[in-house]
């Protein structure tokens, strides 16, 4: 069946770092953990493109752009993977592309890391000023996730842990 795998998370979490192992220099053992082996997995590149970074960042509105290129790769690919951003559940773009593709079986991968790891990874972003308090800036975007989440139907829940010890192993299905 092929699949359709949001990867959600907050800032820093290693969502792209994830896509770009697995697309780039796949291990086996890491696709055998997801039961991707043998499978055709591709990136949905506008979600690596279209990145928003403020409040009303005229980007966003190019991320309408996922669903069009899903539905695309869908026709050749066994597992789409598509970086989610929080604009993607207020724009309704995991309901919507899982309404339109039916026959794919559809997931979200909420990325969990260890706050002090977190906190050290956000530090590194170019965007990140010093005057944020990270605990309370990833607190409010893992609460952020967690309640879009809830709202959705019919999404396989899949939680991995993506700090640098854990080897992106699965939490929780």
């Amino acid at each position: 069946m092929k699949e359709v795998v949001w990867i959600y998370g907050p800032s820093a979490s290693g969502k792209e770092t994830f896509i770009r192992k697995l697309i780039d220099h796949p291990r086996k053992g890491l696709l055998r953990q997801f039961d991707w082996e043998n499978k055709k997995i591709k990136v949905c590149q506008a979600s690596l493109d279209y990145i928003g970074q403020f409040s009303n960042d005229p980007v966003v509105k190019m991320r309408q752009k996922i669903v069009d290129e899903t539905i695309k790769l869908i026709k050749n690919t066994d597992v789409i993977l598509i970086k989610g951003q929080f604009d993607d559940f207020e724009a309704g773009r995991p309901q919507r592309i899982k309404n339109l593709l039916k026959e794919a079986s559809h997931k979200i991968f909420i990325f969990r890391v260890d706050q002090t790891e977190l906190s050290g990874r956000l530090a590194g972003k170019k965007w990140w000023n010093d005057t944020y308090n990270a605990k309370k800036f990833s607190d409010y975007e893992q609460k952020f996730i967690s309640g879009h989440i809830k709202a959705l139907e019919g999404f396989q829940i899949v939680e991995v842990d993506s700090s640098k010890t854990g080897e992106y192993k699965i939490l929780k299905r």
